[in-house]
Protein backbone atom coordinates (compact mmCIF):
# COMPACT_ATOMS: atom_id res chain seq x y z
CA UNK A 1 0.00 0.00 0.00
CA UNK A 2 1.46 3.44 -0.93
CA UNK A 3 -1.63 5.83 -0.06
CA UNK A 4 -5.38 5.51 1.26
CA UNK A 5 -8.39 7.96 0.89
CA UNK A 6 -10.93 8.52 2.40
CA UNK A 7 -14.97 9.80 2.61
CA UNK A 8 -18.47 9.68 3.12
CA UNK A 9 -21.75 9.37 1.11
CA UNK A 10 -25.10 11.19 3.09
CA UNK A 11 -27.56 9.45 0.34
CA UNK A 12 -30.64 11.26 1.89
CA UNK A 13 -28.53 14.58 1.16
CA UNK A 14 -27.05 13.65 -1.93
CA UNK A 15 -23.48 14.80 -0.66
CA UNK A 16 -20.10 12.73 -0.74
CA UNK A 17 -17.69 14.63 1.81
CA UNK A 18 -13.64 13.18 0.96
CA UNK A 19 -11.52 13.64 3.44
CA UNK A 20 -7.84 11.93 4.61
CA UNK A 21 -5.59 11.27 1.26
CA UNK A 22 -2.37 10.68 1.92
CA UNK A 23 0.58 9.06 0.02
CA UNK A 24 3.32 7.65 1.03
CA UNK A 25 6.46 10.45 0.69
CA UNK A 26 8.54 8.34 -1.97
CA UNK A 27 5.33 8.14 -4.08
CA UNK A 28 4.23 11.35 -4.13
CA UNK A 29 4.14 13.66 -7.71
CA UNK A 30 2.70 9.81 -9.43
CA UNK A 31 -0.78 11.03 -9.45
CA UNK A 32 -2.09 8.92 -7.07
CA UNK A 33 -3.94 11.30 -5.24
CA UNK A 34 -5.92 12.27 -8.06
CA UNK A 35 -6.52 8.68 -9.10
CA UNK A 36 -7.84 8.50 -5.46
CA UNK A 37 -9.92 11.66 -6.08
CA UNK A 38 -11.24 10.44 -9.40
CA UNK A 39 -12.61 6.91 -8.01
CA UNK A 40 -14.35 8.48 -5.13
CA UNK A 41 -15.89 11.15 -7.74
CA UNK A 42 -17.17 7.96 -9.68
CA UNK A 43 -18.62 6.45 -6.62
CA UNK A 44 -20.33 8.97 -5.33
CA UNK A 45 -21.74 9.55 -8.67
CA UNK A 46 -23.15 6.12 -9.37
CA UNK A 47 -24.47 6.80 -5.64
CA UNK A 48 -26.34 9.48 -6.58
CA UNK A 49 -24.41 12.52 -5.11
CA UNK A 50 -24.94 15.54 -6.78
CA UNK A 51 -22.62 17.81 -3.84
CA UNK A 52 -19.02 16.43 -3.05
CA UNK A 53 -17.25 19.04 -1.25
CA UNK A 54 -13.42 18.21 0.33
CA UNK A 55 -11.29 19.95 3.04
CA UNK A 56 -7.64 21.22 2.71
CA UNK A 57 -5.10 23.39 3.76
CA UNK A 58 -4.72 26.55 1.70
CA UNK A 59 -2.11 27.08 -0.51
CA UNK A 60 -1.10 22.97 -0.07
CA UNK A 61 -0.25 20.53 -2.84
CA UNK A 62 -3.52 18.75 -1.67
CA UNK A 63 -5.62 21.99 -2.76
CA UNK A 64 -4.25 21.93 -6.09
CA UNK A 65 -5.02 18.81 -6.87
CA UNK A 66 -8.60 19.11 -5.45
CA UNK A 67 -8.66 22.34 -7.92
CA UNK A 68 -7.85 20.64 -10.91
CA UNK A 69 -10.48 17.50 -9.95
CA UNK A 70 -13.09 20.65 -10.14
CA UNK A 71 -13.53 21.84 -6.93
CA UNK A 72 -13.36 25.33 -6.16
CA UNK A 73 -12.28 27.00 -3.07
CA UNK A 74 -15.92 28.36 -0.95
CA UNK A 75 -13.56 29.97 1.86
CA UNK A 76 -10.82 29.76 3.72
CA UNK A 77 -10.20 29.14 7.80
CA UNK A 78 -6.67 29.98 9.05
CA UNK A 79 -5.81 27.23 11.20
CA UNK A 80 -2.55 28.04 13.50
CA UNK A 81 -0.69 25.72 15.60
CA UNK A 82 2.79 26.10 17.44
CA UNK A 83 5.05 23.09 17.83
CA UNK A 84 6.09 22.44 21.39
CA UNK A 85 9.82 22.90 22.50
CA UNK A 86 11.56 19.88 22.45
CA UNK A 87 12.21 20.08 26.10
CA UNK A 88 8.72 19.49 26.68
CA UNK A 89 8.03 16.92 24.59
CA UNK A 90 7.18 13.59 26.19
CA UNK A 91 9.45 10.66 24.78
Amino acid sequence: MVGAASGLIVKEQKLAAFFSACTLPEFRERGIQSAFMQERLKIAYKAGCDLAVTLTMPGTTSQRNVERAGFRVAYTKVVCSKPYPASNQKS
